[in-house]
């Protein structure tokens, strides 16, 4: 049975009747309608972060249980959105997933995707009513992200220590005490090294010796956390997979009585022993948090044995005739301290006149290992090892007249830590939406190249999303966004030339310190492509009914 809803809406009773037994019934939207309610959500989610865009940027007020938030960090406000009508929240569902994924790939990003996103769906919408087919408008948008990659690629270069303050005040908002602060964790730990940032109630940075593992924990540890920080945690590591749940028992046993949490190393985890370690952690049980273990073969036998090294753990291996089944006080190492984030582990060692011999002891040998190795693939390896036992964290504590104002500092200095990590990793490019209008003019040139009407109308539609975020940042700062994209074009060299917004003035990004991460850059386009394709070609949207409607 179907009967006729409010704006268009289609009820369908019985339509999914069948799965497990379950009568249900749901809310169809087809054709234009369907379409006008994504826009709905598209452009919710587009006016509320690109609102927060660049040096001029505006801040939004988020209802919280207790006392409005206020922030200018995009990822924060994109975290934050959801609309009580269920059809354009689904748009704003998948425009989320582009940016949270850009942040969790990038650590910046947020707002750029999310205006890339919104503005490929808008153009490719304008292109389908004049008739263009979504299939080959989708084909014609991944022909331009390939093209614009190239671009950016083409123009990165290396971070270098100047530039590295440069990276961070931008991601810091432009605030020169919050960036100074950055700037003296880094000094500190090295641009490569692991910075956290945690509430507290006064500005300083805290710098402690530590080891690096470069393996993050299972996925929902975190949840939407970026960081979790564990103190006196205890340290168990294996060089064996854990196949049965049989094998953790007594690990679990040992755990419960001393009530510490404990992280596990191993080269990989059953599905029965990833859902028990939740299961526990969950209910508060006992806390274990599975690690998986970094590399391959010897290799990863080699690294666990360095984390074994600085942390006073005993390595547990089959091939030693060693068990988790017989696990004993020795195995376990302990950490002062554990800062675990997506993709490594900073543990800050105990004061243990062992474990620091143990470290030294360890890096003298490595040191003549690589004296004595050739290949340069190993050579590399060594030194990386060398880098994680020699390693050390520092820890910002953000401090502020209220807490809204201390969580949004905070947003901005998580983001910066980032900023400044990918930066260092993969380069840096000419910021202030700059390379991205110059990938749009490539992407123009290229128009001629595609095979179909349709797919360059999905290149047309990249290429004209490719210049929204230099217009958008120039929107914010109230500034006539055609001459600053004609002065930026018009420079001999692509990339010599960018606009400052903050203090008004043209000039070398290098110079002038106008840069962005090529990696943050790279992940908001991928991603954002990814899910306006998908909404593009979307004709029928279905929706839950809310309880009244039941």
């Amino acid at each position: 049975m179907i009967s006729r809803l409010h704006n268009g809406c289609v009820r369908s009773r019985g339509l999914m009747r069948g799965l497990a037994g379950v009568k249900s019934t749901q809310n169809v939207l087809f054709g234009e309608d369907a379409i006008q309610q994504l826009k709905v959500g598209v452009d919710c989610i587009h006016n509320a972060v690109a609102s927060t865009l660049g040096p001029r940027g505006r801040n939004v007020l988020i209802d919280t249980e207790y006392f409005p938030r206020v922030t200018k960090d995009g990822y924060t406000v994109a975290q934050n959105l959801t609309l009580s009508d269920r059809f354009p929240n689904m748009a704003v569902s998948l425009i989320k997933q582009a940016a949270l994924k850009t942040n969790t790939e990038a650590g910046d990003g947020t707002t750029t995707a999310t205006i890339l996103a919104c503005s490929i769906f808008n153009e490719a919408q304008k292109r389908i009513s004049s008739g263009c087919h979504p299939v080959e408008l989708r084909r014609g948008i991944e022909r331009a992200v390939a093209v614009a990659e190239k671009v950016l690629n083409d123009l990165k270069r290396p971070l270098s220590k100047e530039h590295t303050e440069t990276i961070a005040y931008i991601s810091c908002g432009d605030d020169p005490s919050l960036t100074a602060l950055l700037m003296e964790a880094f000094d500190a730990v090295g641009p490569d090294g692991v910075v956290h940032v945690e509430r507290g109630n006064e500005f300083k940075v805290d710098v402690a010796e530590g080891f690096i593992y470069p393996s993050g924990p299972l996925p929902h540890v975190l949840h939407n956390s970026a960081t979790v920080s564990v103190d006196k945690a205890l340290i168990v590591a294996t060089g064996d997979p854990i196949n049965r749940v049989d094998e953790i028992v007594p690990l679990l046993q040992k755990l419960h009585s001393t009530k510490k949490s404990c992280l596990l190393i191993a080269p990989d985890f059953a599905d029965d022993v990833k859902t028990t370690l939740l299961v526990n952690r969950v209910r508060g049980t006992v806390d274990v948090i599975p690690v998986k273990a970094v590399g391959y073969g010897s290799k990863q036998v080699l690294q666990l044995e360095d984390l074994c090294s600085a942390t006073g753990a005993m390595l547990i291996s089959r091939a030693d005739d060693g068990s988790l089944e017989s696990l004993k006080d020795e195995h376990f190492g302990l950490v002062e301290r554990a800062i675990i984030s997506p993709s490594q582990i900073a543990l800050t060692p105990s004061s243990n006149e062992d474990i620091a011999s143990a470290v030294t002891e360890r890096v003298q040998e490595l040191q003549k290992e690589l004296e004595t190795t050739e290949m340069e693939y190993d050579k590399t390896l060594i030194q990386m090892r060398l880098g994680r036992l020699r390693g050390c964290t520092a820890t910002i504590t953000v401090g502020g007249l209220s807490d809204v104002d201390v969580d949004e500092k905070k947003d901005r200095l998580v983001d910066a830590v980032h900023a400044v990590h990918v930066a260092s990793k993969e380069g840096v490019v000419p910021g202030g939406g700059a390379t991205l209008l110059l990938a749009a003019q490539k992407v123009r040139d290229e128009l001629g190249k595609a095979r179909t009407f349709d797919e360059r109308g999905g290149m047309e539609a990249v290429e004209s999303a490719l210049r929204q975020p230099i217009m958008r940042l120039c929107k914010n700062a109230n500034i006539d966004a055609g001459l600053i994209m004609q002065r930026i074009t018009a420079a001999v060299t692509p990339g010599d030339v960018v606009y400052d917004a903050e203090n008004g003035v043209f000039g070398n990004p290098y110079e002038i310190g106008v840069l962005d991460p090529v990696a943050v850059e790279l992940a908001a386009l991928r991603n954002a492509a990814s899910v306006s394709g998908t909404l593009v070609t979307a004709s029928t949207i279905i929706s839950k009914p809310q309880n009244n409607e039941e």
